[in-house]
């Protein structure tokens, strides 16, 4: 019966060990990950086409008229964030 009883206080203390490495631990909390901001320098830069065919027609006859293009240009402009609103300028050509 001794052996019996060893047997079980042994399994006991076992057990509240094992307990004890399962208990919850006090952690922080993550910090948010921080808001996008729309402050900062920005350059940009823009290419395009442009197609146009008309045909006028006028009271001595008509007259077709037609002509292709391509658009080029470019941005440069800086923006500072204030809470919600965001203040700028910027210049294109």
């Amino acid at each position: 019966m001794r052996a019996i009883g060893r047997i079980a206080a042994v399994a006991l203390l076992a057990n509240n060990a094992a307990q004890a490495a399962d208990a919850l631990m006090p952690t922080k909390a993550t910090p948010l990950p921080a808001a996008y901001s729309w402050s900062g320098l920005y350059v940009g830069g823009h290419v395009g086409a442009g197609f146009s065919y008309r045909n006028w027609t006028l009271g001595d006859g008509a007259i077709p008229e037609a002509g292709d293009a391509v658009m080029i240009g470019g941005q440069i402009g800086f923006n500072h964030q204030v809470g919600k609103r965001v203040i700028g300028v910027e210049s294109d050509a």
